[in-house]
């Protein structure tokens, strides 16, 4: 212990090699202290204050070379000499500032050798990562587990994370099942505490029955989940006896057979399907897993649209046709469901092909890709009144609203075309909104790698990035994740302000999508154990490493 009870951890170092910046210090660590990585320290000289995390430890000797200690310890009775030896801890700094007239003042600048370093108390890890700045609204990301001292809440700013200085979050990595998903949900769960009536939250259940549950309390809290909730929300988060899960949830299910829901969840909640007529304009996300590289199939999705009556409620076709040499008629027929669409390319092929200037070749391989796609039970010729389009869902939607769209138990193209369906709406709101009527939205979404590759073109594609370039500033705002960042489309990884890694495998963590990570942090990163998390966030000047508790309703059969 030093003067004013803080705990003494060593001194900083420098040598004509190794100099200390304006960004990193280093510190040779007394005997008994401990230390890990990712504690927060402070350089304390006089009324300057340097404070950051350590990212690296390592112990240095006076050898030359392994081979001389290596033949010192073959000595009988021992070795002839005790090495010198000392361990040195290299820290990135969060913040630094000094004491002038007894206000803080920020001061960027090295911290000279010969310097007494300290265990930061609570009120410096705070102050090092709001960045000298004091916060009274904030939402939590987790907390900051230390060698000594109490755990931290670590707080995010609102404007970078909704919006409108910064938003979205992305999150990626292997660190087991349902992991990356648990900490969008836990995230969103303390937004939604904070402010439960300010957003729309929108939220795909991509496997298995994961989020149809999230209204249920949860059997599987331990005394250390429950002691991170505490942290964060005070004892009466518990004043029931037990945490309470989301509320104000309705649970939207595909179409299967007979009209049953199609889903791995017993639950039954209410369910979805598309006829023609809702989605005569958006044929062209029906396509979005077809090669197309003539845009034939674009431009056929551009004549139903541009030739669809809204009055009459059917695709109109007038045009034309030419059934054997100088014998022009007039073709003329009605389109309204799926069944009339695809018996259309069947049996009118020739004439499609000469109203629309398209090939006979094109006209079939449309029809056979439209049979495939529409095959699944949710496509329908007519809706029954139990039965919702799933935009007009979104379009009706309210502020304190959960919807949780189930897509689990969809092939890859029918995920696609309903996510694409859902951002096309949110696309539609974000362009015709005004101060009136301006929502706020956050939408899950998982799988994020099948939705944007990042080496593939695709309508939902360009749903994705509108959102991600525009929503922060009109307040929609993505929380997405994948297992590798490396696949996932450039722009969406770019436009997220909250970036968190659960453990990845060597191989991914050592592509282009993690340059900017250091050689230390990805040996942490291939480290991370379920429940701790690597977030960079913009008011932070280096990574943190956190853990939080697992979510607060009953998760199936998984353990996080």
């Amino acid at each position: 212990m030093s003067e004013n009870g803080r705990i003494f951890l060593g001194k900083t170092t420098t040598t004509n090699q190794i100099a200390s910046t304006v960004d990193e210090f280093y510190f040779w660590i007394k005997e008994d202290a401990e230390v890990q990585p990712y504690d927060f320290v402070t350089a304390i000289d006089g009324n300057f204050y340097s404070i950051g995390t350590v990212v690296e430890i390592a112990n240095y000797t006076d050898a030359m070379s392994h081979l001389s200690n290596r033949i010192i310890s073959d000595i009988p009775g021992g070795p002839l000499l005790d090495r010198l030896s000392t361990t040195v801890a290299k820290v990135d700094v969060f913040y630094s500032y000094q004491i002038k007239e007894g206000k803080k003042q920020e001061k960027i600048y090295p911290v000279e050798s010969g310097v007494d370093v300290f265990v930061s108390t609570k009120e410096e890890i705070l102050e090092a990562l709001n960045a000298g700045q004091s916060q009274n609204q904030y939402f939590p990301a987790g907390i900051i587990s230390r060698s000594i001292g109490e755990e931290v809440i670590v707080p995010l700013q609102p404007e970078y994370l909704v919006g409108p200085e910064a938003g979205h979050m992305n999150v990626s990595g292997i660190s087991g099942l349902a992991t990356k998903t648990s900490y969008m949900m836990f995230l969103l769960y303390t937004i939604n505490k904070k402010y439960p009536d300010k957003y729309i939250n929108i939220i795909f259940n991509v496997k298995s029955a994961d989020l149809m549950n999230i209204d249920v309390k949860s059997d599987d809290l331990d005394e250390d989940d429950k002691k991170i909730y505490k942290l964060i929300f005070g004892d009466e988060i518990f004043r029931n006896g037990s945490l309470e899960p989301f509320n104000n949830v309705q649970y939207y299910q595909p179409r299967g057979e007979n009209g049953n829901p199609l889903s791995y969840s017993n639950r039954r909640g209410i369910i979805y399907a598309f006829q023609l007529s809702d989605v005569y304009q958006d044929l062209d996300l029906l396509f979005s897993d077809v090669r197309d590289e003539y845009h034939t199939a674009e431009s056929f999705a551009r004549f139903v649209a541009r030739d669809w009556n809204e009055k009459s409620n059917c695709w109109e076709i007038r045009g034309i046709s030419q059934r054997g040499r100088g014998n022009n008629q007039l073709f003329s027929k009605d389109i309204s469901t799926w069944k009339e669409l695809l018996d259309l390319l069947d049996n009118f092929t020739d004439e499609i092909s000469r109203i629309y200037g398209l090939a006979l070749s094109t006209v079939s391989r449309i029809k056979r890709e439209l049979g495939r796609l529409t095959e699944s039970p949710i496509f329908v010729s007519q809706r029954n009144r139990n039965e919702v389009f799933l935009r007009e869902v979104i379009r009706n939607s309210t502020p304190g609203q959960t919807i949780v769209i189930d897509i689990a138990k969809l092939k890859k193209p029918e995920q696609t075309f309903v996510v694409g369906e859902v951002f096309r709406e949110l696309g539609n709101i974000l362009n015709l909104e005004t101060e009136e009527n301006h929502r706020n939205a956050i939408i899950v979404v998982d799988e994020l790698n099948t939705l944007a590759p990042a080496k593939q073109e695709s309508p939902l594609k360009e749903q994705l990035i509108e959102i991600a370039r525009k929503g922060r500033s009109n307040g929609f705002i993505i929380f997405g994740a994948e297992q590798f960042a490396s696949e996932v489309d450039n722009q969406i990884i770019g436009n997220s302000s909250l970036r968190v890694l659960g453990r990845t495998s060597a191989m991914e963590i050592s592509s282009s999508a993690y340059s900017n990570y250091s050689r230390q942090e990805k040996n942490t990163i291939m480290m991370l154990r379920k429940g701790e998390m690597l977030i960079s966030y913009p008011t932070f000047r280096s990574n943190v490493k956190i853990r939080f508790p697992k979510p607060p309703y009953k998760i199936l059969g998984r353990n996080r």
